[in-house]
């Protein structure tokens, strides 16, 4: 990826990576088959944060720290239970969980059911 902010940046698999949607980008393939999760919001009206996670057959525990944040699984499958509500949310790979309403400051529990269980969490707040 290209920009003013920056003449080159090379990434790792998983790795986020935050641009302004104005700048003209460019890419080159290293390897490998590419897919791309972009999160596109009005700075004005919002902002994110994105995380990764390969989770594999895990167990882990996010804290979200925001009113709004949804789910997305790469690939595999979880188990994700989020404090105060009684039945889990069971994800495959391409199936996302937004959560909403939240009051700051839940866990949010998530379980692998393989080992090649990846995740993105995006945690939604207002500017």
């Amino acid at each position: 990826a290209t920009g003013p902010a920056t003449s080159v940046a090379r990434l790792r698999r998983l790795e986020p990576y935050r641009f302004s949607g104005d700048w003209p980008t460019r890419a080159t393939l290293v390897a490998g088959p590419v897919a791309d999760f972009n999160v596109i919001l009005r700075p004005e009206r919002a902002r994110a944060e994105v995380s990764a996670l390969a989770l594999g057959a895990r167990r882990a525990r996010e804290l979200l720290r925001t009113t709004q944040a949804f789910v997305h699984v790469l690939a595999g499958a979880l188990v994700a239970r989020v404090t105060g509500e009684e039945e889990p949310f069971e994800l495959g790979g391409g199936d996302s969980l937004w959560l909403r309403g939240l009051a700051g400051g839940e866990e949010l529990e998530l379980a692998g059911n393989a080992r090649e269980t990846e995740l993105l969490i995006v945690a939604l707040a207002p500017p």
